[in-house]
């Protein structure tokens, strides 16, 4: 039985000891503030060092348990790794094994895990915790004894999505900071226009669904990134592949220059007086366009030469479809022939730039990559493809 949160073998042979607890929160998307720890039960678990600034974390815990549950942890045990050292203590002689920067309370719930103490395992965490937890689970390659409870988890999260996700509604921004900005220093709205937007959340389900393998939930979020975040992604905290990362951002950086291509198209069509004016007006049809769309795109801080040049452009996919349909649109009239009674009359002229980039816009979300983890196999994903290659082998020799 457990005699404190740290303590999770009371007659453990190794003590985890863990460096700078909490010290990825000053890396953490979103930020935060360094708490001091107010649990008085902290206290017994504090080992003051010259490691680094912050108290160390002494989990005792049992390495049979730490083996069986990660490869890791066996390598670090068996291994003449750093992370592992003699620490004497009295006549007994226990092992140590050294981490830093972890959660601490991610910590304590795959400790719990590992050495089988269920019944003090939440059933509901954050999906904040969740993605401590998932860090932790990947680096020690643990998936398989936490699957259960991930599952769980992610069930849990999942009947809350419209909170977790935090899904913008219409009219609210993309980004830390709703504004304009191009990559030439022009300006362009993040608004999402309706659509799910990128948000801290959704990265972190992201990485989460990466972990522990949720196909569903990691195609919808690298979907949402193509077409709502107004950044390229970065990863600071979350070991995500960087081939993932570059795929991610090359594909949303291929889609805005194809959007940008299609503006510059219809530009110079217009020019050229090719406007496609169902009423026969190629000219004046044209010109009031091209008019309009010089003025619109400079108004949205798009201006000729429409090209990225390398240069990240700080826009999304969904926010320029929202942009597009609120641009002005310029009314004008053009005769035409009324038989009963015989007489020219002016009526409004229908031909409109909203339309025309609409489809442009449509036409690219539509043609987006759809990515799968198979593209990008997690640690999970590659253990259980061993385990299959393994398992036909064997069936082979049998």
């Amino acid at each position: 039985m457990k005699r404190s949160r740290f303590e999770q073998d009371p007659d453990g042979d190794v003590d985890l000891v863990l460096h700078d607890p909490d010290g990825l929160r000053r890396e953490w998307p979103g930020g935060y503030k360094d708490e001091e720890p107010d649990d008085a039960e902290n206290s017994e678990s504090e080992v003051v060092d010259d490691y680094d600034e912050r108290p160390a974390k002494r989990f005792r815990v049992s390495s049979r348990h730490l083996s069986l549950a990660s490869p890791v942890f066996q390598q670090m045990l068996n291994g003449p790794w750093k992370e592992a050292t003699s620490a004497a203590t009295g006549s007994n002689e226990r092992r140590e094994i050294e981490a830093s920067e972890w959660d601490t309370e991610a910590t304590v719930v795959l400790m719990d895990i590992i050495h089988g103490h269920f019944s003090q395992v939440p059933r509901v965490i954050s999906l904040e915790l969740l993605a401590k937890i998932a860090i932790l689970v990947d680096y020690y390659k643990c998936h398989e004894i936490v699957c259960l409870f991930s599952s769980i988890w992610i069930a849990e999260l999942k009947k809350r999505e419209t909170v977790s996700l935090s899904l913008a509604s219409a009219g609210i921004g993309v980004g830390a900071t709703p504004g304009r900005m191009s990559s030439s220093g022009g300006s362009v709205p993040l608004t999402s226009g309706g659509g799910p937007a990128w948000t801290e959340d959704c990265f972190l389900w992201l990485f989460v669904s990466w972990v522990f393998g949720d196909e569903q939930q990691f195609c919808k979020m690298a979907d949402v990134f193509l077409r709502s975040s107004p950044l390229p992604i970065s990863s600071i905290v979350f070991p995500l592949p960087e081939d993932m990362l570059n795929s991610l951002d090359s594909s949303r950086d291929a889609a805005i220059e194809q959007v940008l291509s299609g503006i510059e198209k219809l530009r110079n069509d217009l020019c050229d007086g090719r406007a496609n004016c169902p009423y026969g007006l190629q000219y004046e049809c044209s010109s009031m366009l091209l008019g309009a769309l010089t003025k619109g795109m400079r108004s949205l801080g798009l201006s000729p030469p429409l090209r990225m040049d390398g240069h990240p452009m700080r826009c999304s996919l969904q926010g320029m479809q929202f942009s597009f349909a609120r641009l002005r649109r310029p009314v004008w009239f053009h005769a035409t022939t009324v038989f009963v009674p015989p007489r020219t009359t002016p009526v409004p002229h229908q031909c409109n730039l909203r339309s025309r980039l609409d489809a442009l816009v449509r036409a690219v979300l539509e043609g987006l990559p759809k990515f799968q983890l198979a593209d990008f196999p997690s640690s999970a994903l590659r253990r259980a493809e061993d385990v299959a290659e393994a398992g036909e082998q064997l069936g082979q020799h049998a």
